[in-house]
């Protein structure tokens, strides 16, 4: 397992704390890359937050709860990839907390994309 840098966001800035000297497990290191992701979301980076996001998928293709991420994220741009991304989140059957939620925005985000 690669090292892993920790970071730190702080009033709109990422900060690198230190560099861990150890392997991680892989499940904190999806952890981590989802958790960057917020933060460049917060910090309107896109496309790192993209990337962040991503590469948590390709470390754990089940976690549901970057799709849900994935969905948010494309919302107001591209509604046909965040129907695709809340209904990967759905169909993991991993994560139950947003389901309704998501089934809703998948009606609205259907209701507004027809002509």
């Amino acid at each position: 397992m690669p090292w892993a840098t920790l970071i730190w966001w702080k009033s709109g800035r990422i900060f690198r704390l230190f560099t861990i000297k150890k392997p991680l497990k892989r499940t904190r290191i999806t952890y981590g890359y989802s958790g960057l992701g917020d933060a460049y979301a917060q910090l309107k980076e896109r496309d790192k937050a993209l990337s962040s996001y991503h590469k948590a998928l390709e470390l754990r293709p089940d976690y549901a709860l970057v799709y849900y991420k994935l969905g948010l994220f494309y919302e107001d741009n591209n509604p046909a990839e965040a129907i695709k991304n809340f209904q990967k989140y759905l169909q993991s059957g991993r994560t139950i907390e947003y389901r309704d939620e998501v089934a809703a925005k998948i009606e609205a985000l259907k209701l507004s994309s027809k002509p």
